[in-house]
């Protein structure tokens, strides 16, 4: 599997920690209005709950895999499978693979895409 990444690096949104995990990592893609919760998140099937600001607001999430995410992109990570607990994370690097490449590289090259237009 050549082009599939090594590790890939995220950042905890809500906790400004950093977590490398492999390629087969489940992880929710997360709806649009999901930007700042407050705490972990709350899957109920296909839903997700979370607190913004004093509201609970609810959103669908899809179920993905990291080697499916690209830098800059923000998930929904389990840190322990015991608890009903997911964070959001944003897609800091990919690591390996052919496509190897960080947030802020792939920020530069789209910039650089648009420049070109």
């Amino acid at each position: 599997m050549p082009n599939v990444p090594h590790v890939i690096r995220l950042r905890d949104v809500a906790r400004n920690a950093t977590y490398e995990r492999g390629p087969d990592e489940p992880v929710l893609l997360v709806p649009y209005e999901l930007f700042q919760p407050v705490g972990a998140v709350r899957r109920r099937g296909s839903l997700v709950d979370w607190l913004e600001g004093a509201v609970i607001r609810s959103g669908r999430a899809v179920a993905a895999l990291l080697r499916d995410t690209s830098p800059g992109e923000r998930v929904l990570l389990q840190l322990d499978k015991q608890l009903d607990e997911w964070w959001l994370c944003e897609i800091d690097a990919v690591v390996g693979g052919e496509t190897g490449v960080s947030a802020r590289d792939a920020k530069r090259e789209s910039a650089t895409r648009k420049d070109a237009r």
